[in-house]
């Protein structure tokens, strides 16, 4: 069983060029405004499980997926949501 171990290790060192040392499980990349809206959750003091962001990620998710149950399905905020928003304003 090791044996087979060690040829997936090997072949992943291969793969991304790393002979030795630690290889990350998920090495983030950043191509976008990613730095520019962390900037902003900072900047305005919101980091949360809520707000704006957090809806624009929930409406882009919903929307495949809505359309992949069932064609005429509309996309909706997840129960409990309503109240979160509101909270949120009033902060």
């Amino acid at each position: 069983m090791e044996n087979q171990y060690k040829v997936i290790i090997q072949f992943i060192r291969k793969l991304y060029s790393q002979p030795e040392g630690f290889i990350p499980l998920h090495a983030p990349v950043f191509g976008g405004n990613e730095k520019k809206c962390l900037e902003e959750c900072i900047d305005t003091t919101f980091v949360s499980s809520v707000g704006k962001f957090v809806d624009e990620f929930e409406l882009k998710m919903a929307v495949p997926n809505a359309e992949r149950r069932t064609p005429n399905a509309k996309p909706f905020p997840p129960p409990g949501r309503e109240g979160a928003k509101k909270s949120q304003q009033h902060s």
